[in-house]
């Protein structure tokens, strides 16, 4: 079987894009899918790109696509093209038709008409592939893109073999990178040393994207204009040409590659005081390619990794990185850090393409290992680049402006949190959610609630000089995305702020550049997250075709202006769809239990459409929280 490609994996630091189901990591992307893309993960492997090929001269990143321009200094949250969750208003490609429930053979002949001999992989390849066009992403690399690849190849080979005295060679130290099986843009690597004193230094290489991509180049010029790569569960759409992140940018093992390097040392293994932090250029090789399942079992008393067998000082490095990063992560628990169980889905093809499994993914022990390393060094960023009296580009998850709702759903469970936004409080209210509730799936649809009033992460400009927003889901004021240069482009941005100051160079960017970048990458971000949203929910229409009709029980995930949507999961498949039949006088309130009839489903847009049986006259279960239950128990 072959994983998707979709919901990216990274639990880099996707945990930081709270309620965006954000990137990568199909067990992405991602609490951010920084995912860290809980349960997504990235399947990076193939598929290629395709579509339309656009030219045009090379510019900076002041050319931004025309359709997602903003004029320097616009606020995000003041756009009146955004909701207050941060998502353009204008992302959906299609409007919903008025409900008509069809009968089961208009619904499979419909499906067959749109499905037109392709298998399941191939439906929604295409699929995505209109999503991308139709929200103005680039799909193929043009003519002169491709020239300008031919010409960084050359001169990749030509420099193999020379020594960098920008960027030396560092050779002692116990390399690693821990991500997917199959994963092929290698971002990241890591080690850890211990001291004779007791002291931890833990290093952090992240591949150097800007050393290859000319700022005034083509390709760069495209990474602008798309921000991100996109994952599909059929197909990725990488923001680098494949040449690129699956390989001269990519840290593949036992090849030198050009990184920043991260330095950060503290006094112990409780990792409470760091002694000194410093970032820095050097050419690392990657010594083992681990995967995230085999170094958890490991971890967890099974069976060693085969790249770590007969390499002490790698074991003792990452059993180092593991004891530190569990002090790192009960820091940020004291600090208020939310940790969710967001249920996240891979979808699993056979040999001829068609959907085998929607299979649950879970968050494990060295996924979680590698999310605070990077959230350690996406802080050590922030800070070096402030210390060097720079404007720089921040990830933020600002204080929710739904505080009032999320208090609500504690009272319910007779549970208090204070009037005004607390990450200290919110983590202790679910800690006694988990205990209190009778079942799990129960607490995650109450985590749902909360990541959907919480909203979703995004990127400001700022300078040392202001209010930190921070990141109220990490609990942390000071945080720059860095370590994600292959996929992600504000982290290519933040290299840039950094060498020229490693250099003594002013900043390459105004305060008006980074504004607008800003919200162009917030902008990209969210659309490229409904985008593949809309390509997983295909799949689920696909696997869910054979359900339709039956009943089964929802909560409310969504009530407004753009219709009321609810979570639901039959015969062990979890999906979301739009409550389109109902008495219409109902009030829907998020976190609220109803019992539900799959009524519809449309792959082709990947609409899912579920009737609310008390409307219909049907003797379903009344109305009641996740909380009120817990409560009733």
């Amino acid at each position: 079987a072959h994983t998707a490609h979709g919901m990216r994996t990274d639990y880099n630091d996707d945990s930081d894009s709270i309620g965006e189901g954000r990137h990568r990591h199909p067990h992405h992307q991602t609490l951010e899918n920084n995912g860290v893309q809980h349960a997504s993960a990235r399947q990076s492997h193939g598929g290629g790109n395709h579509g339309h090929a656009h030219g045009g001269h090379a510019q900076d990143e002041q050319h931004l696509a025309p359709s997602t321009f903003h004029e320097p200094g616009q606020s995000l949250r003041q756009s009146p093209r955004h909701d207050r969750s941060g998502s353009p208003r204008h992302a959906r490609s299609s409007s919903r038709s008025p409900f008509h429930r069809r009968t089961r053979n208009e619904r499979a002949q419909h499906d067959e008409s749109k499905r037109e001999g392709r298998t399941d992989r191939q439906w929604l390849a295409d699929i995505a592939l209109r999503e991308m066009k139709s929200h103005d992403f680039r799909v193929d690399f043009s003519a002169s893109e491709m020239e300008e690849l031919q010409e960084i190849e050359a001169a990749f080979a030509q420099a193999q073999g020379h020594a960098s005295s920008e960027y030396p060679t560092i050779e002692d130290l116990p390399w690693v990178s821990i991500d997917n099986d199959d994963t092929r843009d290698i971002d990241q690597i890591t080690a850890a040393v211990e001291g004779e004193d007791g002291s931890v230094v833990l290093y952090v290489g992240i591949a150097d994207v800007d050393v290859i991509i000319s700022p005034d180049g083509e390709i760069n010029r495209r990474a602008t204009t798309n921000t991100t790569s996109i994952y599909t569960p059929a197909q990725v759409f990488t923001m680098l040409p494949e040449k690129l992140c699956f390989d001269l940018t990519s840290l593949l093992p036992h090849v030198p590659r050009k990184c920043v390097v991260f330095k950060i040392t503290y006094a112990d293994i409780s990792a409470t005081k760091i002694v000194s932090e410093s970032i820095f250029l050097a050419t690392l090789v990657n010594q083992a390619k681990l995967a995230y399942n085999g170094v958890s079992a490991w971890l967890n008393g099974g069976v060693m990794p085969a790249p770590l067998e007969g390499c002490e000082d790698l074991q003792k490095s990452v059993i180092l990185q593991d004891k530190l990063t569990a002090s790192l992560l009960a820091i940020r628990r004291q600090h208020g850090t939310l940790e969710f169980d967001r249920p996240e889905t891979n979808v699993i093809f056979d040999e001829a393409g068609k959907i085998a499994e929607l299979r649950p993914s879970a968050h494990t022990r060295s996924s979680e290992l590698i999310e605070n390393v990077m959230i350690a060094a996406n802080g050590a960023m922030s800070r070096f680049i402030a210390a060097h009296g720079f404007a720089s580009i921040q990830r933020v998850l600002p204080k929710s402006e739904n505080w009032s709702e999320i208090v609500d759903l504690a009272r319910g469970m007779h549970e208090h949190l204070p009037p005004s936004p607390s990450s200290t409080a919110l983590r202790q209210f679910l800690a006694a959610a988990r205990a209190k509730l009778p079942d799990a799936e129960q607490f995650r649809d109450l985590c749902l609630s909360v990541i959907k009033l919480l909203g979703r992460g995004e990127y400001i400009a700022t300078t040392p000089d202001e209010e930190p927003v921070g990141h109220f889901a990490l609990a942390v004021n000071e945080y720059s995305h860095s370590t994600a240069p292959n996929r992600r482009y504000p982290d290519v941005i933040v290299h840039r702020l950094l060498k020229a100051a490693l250099k003594g160079k002013p900043s390459p960017y105004t305060r008006e550049q980074l504004d607008s970048l800003a919200q162009h990458c917030s902008e990209r971000e969210a659309v490229s997250s409904r985008l593949e949203r809309q390509v997983r929910k295909s799949a689920v229409c696909i696997v869910l075709a054979e359900h339709v009709g039956k009943t089964c029980e929802a909560f409310i995930t969504g009530s407004g202006d753009k219709g009321v949507y609810a979570r639901f999961t039959i015969d062990g498949v979890l999906a979301e769809g739009r409550v389109v039949h109902t008495d219409g006088k109902r009030k829907y309130n998020i976190g609220e239990k109803f019992q539900a009839e799959l009524v519809d489903l449309d792959v082709d847009q990947g609409h899912i459409d579920l009737a609310d049986v008390r409307s219909q006259g049907g003797h379903g279960h009344a109305a009641h929280s996740p909380a009120a239950a817990a409560a009733a128990e």
